[in-house]
């Protein structure tokens, strides 16, 4: 819930009657025991997800969770990756506003293709780690979008800020950037 974009993702979210979507505050056992899917977006606070609670976010994510990170959470600007094998970090801020996707995949399904806008002024560039496959680009074709199992679960890391607009001002996505978010839920998800 403090992160950039949170409320506003929560809203589209909330749309879809097969999700019951809930705001976290804190990551206890609790939360993520009652949690299918998660989203971390680049937290108010980067330093919110420490050491310790990057490795509760691994096991649990390794037994069968499903996470999505946005923007700097993908691993730059002193926000480690959660899980390096498939995100080993973010490499750099673009100033531009366009990514297509790249591959077939069920985590970008129904995404149009061809370069799309998102609602950021920026967007984070990303590494692929060994078991990470890249699903979408930014108009230099470098990565934005990286996914792939851990374990039992799932995970996804987007460079990308969905929810959040000029003058860091929370807005709905739309348009292919709500594609992309719905289509990840439902990768993450299993459905």
């Amino acid at each position: 819930a403090d992160g950039y974009g949170a409320a506003a993702l929560a809203e589209v979210l909330a749309a879809d009657p097969e999700l019951a979507v809930f705001q976290v505050r804190h990551l206890t056992d609790a939360a993520l025991a009652a949690s299918r899917v998660l989203i971390i977006p680049q937290p108010h606070n980067r330093w919110a997800v420490d050491r310790a609670t990057r490795e509760r976010l691994r096991a649990w994510i390794h037994a069968g969770g499903a996470l999505l990170v946005t923007h700097d959470m993908v691993g730059i600007r002193g926000a480690q990756p959660v899980v390096p094998e498939i995100c080993r970090r973010g490499t750099g801020y673009p100033r531009s506003v366009q990514w297509r996707v790249t591959a077939a995949h069920p985590a970008v399904a129904g995404v149009p293709g061809g370069l799309q806008p998102h609602s950021y002024y920026d967007h984070v560039t990303v590494e692929p780690g060994p078991d990470g496959q890249v699903l979408a680009v930014d108009d230099q074709d470098q990565p934005v979008l990286v996914v792939g199992p851990f374990g039992a679960g799932r995970y996804a890391a987007l460079g990308l800020i969905p929810g959040l607009g000029p003058g860091d001002v929370e807005v709905p996505p739309a348009g292919a950037e709500r594609a992309l978010v719905e289509a990840l839920v439902r990768w993450l998800s299993g459905r």
